[in-house]
């Protein structure tokens, strides 16, 4: 799952970083009871938003709600995704409810609508879970503040009276900041990329780095390809009340996102969070029957969809699988005899088809539109890890095996999806790998293109497998 609504409650933490390097008084205010909310508050409830855009395009918009009741919690993230290709049919929504009750954790997903998965957890009575890496960030913040009469100046604070006895403060930044500042902003954001996306920023070298667009979300492409965060603005309010606890927090931060593959971009973030119900919050035991949901396993086919989505069924869904099957087989898999198929129709006409053996421990995913061109195919079961190993290679010795792998995968197009086919001019080897004795080669579209552009993951040795193809960026 994406925790975009923990990568929220992160970047509020930076912002409590970024103000403690200003000015004494109210740094230690607002630390203080950034760390009082997050490691010492066990009955609370968090509501937020937040507008993520890139270059000025809006690629997600988060809405999250998050009650901490002892060592039970409830949250529920609501994910909008815009659909640059068919503004017409309005925003993708996926999202998720969490309920922990007493060690269990039931899941619900927007996408499986009717269904529960369950799982253990040990449980926990705050908002953030304490580590000694998290502790260590808490004090680097710390560290900072002690310098914040050196660093910057007082101008950056605005401090009024609240509204209720307390302290309405105004962060206002811009560029001219210390490098310290974007440093700290990097290091704390390569942490929550850790901590929340499970990345291994020490595993990742920027000349291997591709464009973000390569990437089949955004939020992906932003991880992979980010070496070091600089500020351009910020104009944040910050709410306290009159015991010096957090009421809200809110505003605009802007950052240039430095990258390895495509240079430098521009993130917008639009935020607001506010606390409420402390020590007066509830989290209602988990009821099936409230939310209206079913259990579910892991590999069971997609239940009744919303009425953007329609199921196929008959001769449609025959014609979907077997196309399916004969991409699959083209592109090495040699057990696509045995594979069943489910498949969905979206409202632009493009469908989802899953296909999994017998067994469900092997499911491949696909994407066709509306015309039948293939637009994804994937394997699904975990056969091939998408953080690469350090060690690879722009170019590869044997240049003959080279071509004749582009030709198969030009050959591949050719039948599922000419037109891409027709306009390629070239598919360009980014980087050459070895993994558990089987040799991969990765390939893009060349010239690459901002959207859509082609690219593969393939097996070459010992034997010819398509473990990833895609012209699909799905925002």
């Amino acid at each position: 799952m994406k925790k975009l609504f923990a990568l929220f409650l992160s970047l509020v933490m930076i912002l409590f970083s970024a103000a403690s390097v200003l000015a004494e008084n109210p740094a230690e205010a607002i630390t203080d009871a950034g760390e009082q909310l997050l490691f010492r508050t066990e009955n609370v409830t968090l509501n937020g938003k937040a507008t993520f855009s890139l270059d000025g395009t809006v690629f997600k918009v988060a809405e999250g709600t998050y009650i901490q009741d002892g060592e039970n919690s409830f949250w529920q993230l609501k994910l909008h995704t815009p659909r640059p290709t068919a503004p017409e049919l309005g925003d993708r929504e996926s999202g998720y409810t969490i309920i922990a009750d007493n060690g269990t954790v039931y899941v619900m997903e927007v996408y499986y609508p009717g269904r529960y998965r369950t799982g253990t957890v040990l449980s926990q009575s705050t908002i953030l879970r304490p580590s000694v890496q998290l502790d260590l960030m808490v004090k680097f913040v710390r560290e900072l503040a002690k310098q914040a009469d050196t660093l910057l100046g007082e101008n950056a604070f605005t401090v009024t009276d609240g509204e209720t006895g307390g302290s309405d403060i105004r962060i206002t930044l811009d560029e001219n900041v210390p490098d310290l500042v974007h440093t700290a902003l990097t290091l704390l954001y390569q942490y929550a990329g850790e901590r929340y996306f499970h990345m291994n920023f020490d595993n990742i070298q920027d000349q291997y780095m591709g464009p973000v667009s390569n990437y089949v979300t955004v939020t992906q492409g932003i991880l992979y390809t980010t070496k070091y965060l600089y500020l351009k603005q910020a104009d944040v309010r910050v709410v306290l009340d009159a015991s010096g606890e957090l009421q809200a927090v809110s505003g605009t931060v802007s950052v240039y996102l430095q990258t390895g593959g495509d240079g430098e971009h521009l993130l917008d973030v639009e935020f607001s969070l506010d606390v409420t119900d402390l020590a007066n919050s509830k989290v209602e035991p988990f009821d099936p029957e409230e939310y209206g949901v079913a259990p579910a396993n892991a590999f069971s086919a997609p239940q009744p969809e919303p009425p953007a989505r329609t199921d196929l069924t008959g001769d449609e869904l025959v014609r979907v699988v077997e196309t399916v099957r004969a991409a699959a087989a083209m592109a090495g898999c040699t057990f696509t005899d045995y594979l069943e198929g489910y498949a969905w129709k979206e409202a632009d006409g493009s469908i989802f088809c899953g296909m999994y053996n017998s067994d469900r421990d092997y499911l491949l995913t696909s994407v066709l539109d509306a015309d039948g061109n293939l637009l994804r195919l994937t394997d699904e079961s975990g056969r091939y890890n998408e953080s690469f190993p350090q060690d690879r290679e722009r170019d590869y010795p044997d240049q003959q095996l080279v071509q004749d792998t582009k030709e198969k995968l030009m050959a591949f197009l050719q039948s599922f999806y000419p037109a891409a086919y027709a306009r390629i001019e070239d598919l360009e080897m980014e980087f050459s790998f070895e993994a558990n004795g089987v040799l991969y080669f990765t390939f893009e579209e060349y010239p690459h293109r901002p959207e859509n552009s082609v690219s593969f993951i393939v097996r070459v040795l010992p034997e010819f497998l398509i473990d990833d193809y895609s012209s699909l960026n799905m925002g």
